[in-house]
C-alpha cells in the first residue's frame, strides 16, 4: 500500500494548480494492519477501504487547520464507503475470515440552529474457513445521530447504534446456534476546537460509551488531542479504556499524523496499541486522501 500511497501523492501535488481551494468531495483510500497475541496463538488482519465524502454544499478551505474545513463549515454530507477485512489465525490448524463491509451515511447540518441529525448502515458479509468447513455470517448496523453545535467550533453528539446478526450457516447443521442477541450502542462525544493566542490549533475530543449486551453492559471512555502547529499538519493523541464485568478492563492508545501536502492531498499513518488481560493488539494505518 505504501508503494502506491506515495507516488500517487506526487502526481497529485503537481497538480495542484489547477484544482480549487473550494470542494465537494473528499475521497480516500486506507490500508491498515492489526496483530493480535493471545500467547501462543496470533491473529493477523488487513483492512483495506475506500470512502467517499460528498457534501451538500461547496466547503471553503481558508479558515483554521485543513483537516477541519467541513467541520468549520457545519456541512452536511453523505458518506459512502466499501472494505475489504482478511484475517488469519497462526494457531497450528487453519483458521481465516474474510469480510465484506458497506457503510452509507448521511449527516445533516442546520447552519443556522446548529443541530445535526444523521443515519447510519453498515452491512458486513463475513465468511470463515475452519476445519469443519466454512461458516457464513450476515450483520448490520444501524444508527441515528442528534446533536448540537453549542459554538461555532463545539459540538456535542450522540449516537445510537443497534447491532443485530440477520443470517448464519454452518456446514453442519449440530453447530448451528441460535442467532446472538442484539447490542445496543450509546456514544456521547463532545468536542471542541480552540484557537491559541499564537494561531495555532488544538481539538479535543471526549467519548463516553455504553454496550447493552445480553449481560452485564459494557463501559467505554476515550479521549482524543489533535494538535494543529500549522494548518497542513495534525498530530493525534488517542486513548480509550474499556471496563466490563468480571474484571475484565483493557486500554488502549495510539499516535496519527496527518499532512496536507497540497491543500486538496493528504497523507496520514498512524499506530497504536491495546492491551488486555493476556491478549496484546498492535495496529498500523496508512492513507491518502484527495479532495476536488
Amino acid at each position: 500500500m505504501k508503494k502506491i500511497i506515495l507516488p500517487l501523492a506526487c502526481v497529485i501535488s503537481l497538480m495542484e494548480p489547477a484544482l480549487a481551494k473550494d470542494y465537494r468531495l473528499d475521497i480516500g483510500a486506507i490500508a491498515a494492519n492489526v496483530e493480535s497475541d493471545f500467547g501462543s496463538v496470533v491473529l493477523e488482519t488487513d483492512l483495506k477501504v475506500l470512502a467517499a465524502n460528498i457534501f451538500f454544499t461547496p466547503i471553503k478551505s481558508d479558515k483554521g487547520p485543513l483537516a477541519e474545513a467541513a467541520y468549520l463549515s457545519k456541512a452536511s454530507n453523505w458518506l459512502l464507503s466499501t472494505g475489504k477485512l482478511d484475517g488469519d489465525i497462526n494457531s497450528g490448524i487453519p483458521f481465516n475470515m474474510d469480510s465484506d463491509i458497506t457503510t452509507i451515511a448521511m449527516t445533516y447540518i442546520n447552519p443556522e440552529s446548529g443541530y445535526i441529525f444523521g443515519l447510519l448502515r453498515t452491512m458486513a458479509d463475513t465468511t470463515i474457513e475452519s476445519p469443519i468447513g466454512k461458516v457464513y455470517l450476515e450483520t448490520e448496523d444501524t444508527g441515528v445521530r442528534f446533536g448540537k453545535y453549542l459554538t461555532d467550533s463545539s459540538t456535542m453528539v450522540l449516537t445510537y447504534t443497534v447491532i443485530e446478526e440477520t443470517e448464519q450457516r454452518f456446514p453442519v447443521t449440530s453447530f448451528a446456534t441460535d442467532s446472538l442477541p442484539d447490542i445496543k450502542v450509546y456514544d456521547l462525544q463532545f468536542r471542541n476546537l480552540v484557537t491559541t493566542a499564537s494561531g495555532s490549533h488544538f481539538a479535543v475530543e471526549a467519548n463516553a460509551i455504553y454496550l447493552d449486551t445480553a449481560g452485564p453492559g459494557i463501559q467505554a471512555f476515550g479521549l482524543d488531542l489533535t494538535f494543529y502547529p500549522t494548518t497542513k499538519l495534525g498530530i493525534n493523541l488517542s486513548s480509550y479504556y474499556i471496563d466490563g464485568a468480571n474484571n475484565y478492563s483493557s486500554t488502549e492508545y495510539g499516535l496519527d499524523l496527518e499532512y496536507f501536502i497540497t491543500s486538496s492531498t493528504a497523507i496520514f499513518g498512524g499506530f497504536s496499541r491495546g492491551e488486555e488481560d493476556e491478549i496484546d493488539s498492535d495496529i498500523v494505518i496508512f492513507g491518502i486522501s484527495a479532495r476536488l
